[in-house]
């Protein structure tokens, strides 16, 4: 099971906050607002501000993915999905929502329905180590073994340090069967 990274999303939330304040300031108080409550671990009093914003401003995906975010924390893995995949369809072109998506859905082992979403993620940025090795995880357990070892080296490519304990791993056991 691949672990989602806390201090990713809370910079994440942090950037999302100060990138909005100045377009919908009552909106954008609220969600720094969601934010810092997340930031401090209260999990529970963030997912009602989350909510809060998100009334004030349906249409607006940041609020989405901080909801997301904090519903993972609790370990509603399936609610958060939901908010995440809200965040993706608001904000089609954010790659970050795209990559939150995606690791949810590989922490929930829907590898078929993350293969997409990553991809799509690592079409929106091309520098983002984190999409590209859920993608060569998930693309393993699917069995596409070459398109996975693709994914691995596009990473090794960007950062020699950036996979995980797991995916180092099936890179290498991909490396060794599919090189010998």
């Amino acid at each position: 099971m691949v672990n989602i990274n806390p201090i990713r999303s809370i910079v994440v939330l942090g950037l999302i906050a100060a990138t909005h304040v100045a377009c919908l300031p009552p909106a954008a108080a609220r969600l720094n607002q969601a934010s810092e409550l997340y930031r401090a671990g209260r999990f529970e009093e963030s997912i009602a501000e989350y909510q809060e914003v998100i009334k004030m401003q349906p249409a607006w995906p940041a609020p989405y993915l901080g909801l997301g975010n904090a519903l993972m924390s609790i370990g509603q893995l399936a609610p958060a999905i939901e908010e995440y995949r809200m965040a993706v369809k608001l904000g089609p072109d954010w790659a970050e929502a795209h990559v939150l998506l995606g690791e949810a859905l590989v922490q929930s082992r829907s590898w078929a329905l993350a293969v997409p979403v990553l991809q799509k993620a690592a079409a929106l940025n091309d520098r983002d180590p984190v999409s590209r090795s859920l993608l060569g995880l998930s693309l393993a357990e699917l069995g596409r073994e070459r398109e996975a070892l693709e994914a691995f080296e596009s990473v090794s490519g960007l950062c020699e340090t950036c996979l995980d304990k797991r995916a180092s791993l099936v890179f290498a056991q991909l490396k060794s069967r599919l090189r010998q």
